[in-house]
């Protein structure tokens, strides 16, 4: 694996002229986790944001609209296969 500050690039060596191994596939998938952690100013910011958007929707709890909003944008990203926390 090679980290550049432009991507990973990572090299699976196959040998020309032998058979494929069992299983062998064309193409993979490739997860990368972000361990970072939102900061207390992104989280005020953040709920803001959804108090507003709640107010404008209705006048809908916060907390019910920031579990609404989550569900959306994970049904909406492509590659989020699970929710997120704006937690600690």
């Amino acid at each position: 694996m090679e980290k550049r500050d432009d991507g990973i690039t990572v090299f699976v060596p196959f040998h020309h002229g032998k058979k494929r191994p069992e299983g062998y596939q064309p193409t993979v998938g490739v997860e990368l986790v972000d361990e970072r952690h939102i900061s207390a100013d992104q989280r005020k910011k953040a709920y803001v944001l959804i108090s507003y958007i709640a107010a404008w929707w209705g006048y809908t709890p916060t907390e019910a609209m920031k579990e609404m909003l989550k569900l959306m944008f994970v049904g909406e990203a492509e590659t989020l296969r699970r929710t997120f926390s704006l937690e600690l």
